[in-house]
């Protein structure tokens, strides 16, 4: 898509949507995968995930804004 209109889902492609995802999620044991767990150390996850200045501890901004609102 070169625009967001264009992501547009519209009436009939909408209801066609929401009923393969609903029948989808009905019967999810159909769609499994066959990974394997995978346990990462915290180094290899922020290195894959490109993230910078993991060492320092997580403070969470404080908001005056209701829950939900940003």
């Amino acid at each position: 898509a070169r625009t967001l209109n264009e992501l547009v889902v519209h009436d009939d492609e909408r209801r066609l949507l929401w009923r393969s995802l609903r029948e989808r999620a009905e019967h999810d044991q159909l769609y499994r995968t066959d990974l394997p767990e995978a346990e990462l150390p915290p180094e290899v996850l922020t290195a894959l995930l490109g993230i910078q200045g993991a060492d320092a501890p997580y403070e969470p901004i404080e908001s005056d804004a209701p829950p939900g609102v940003e």
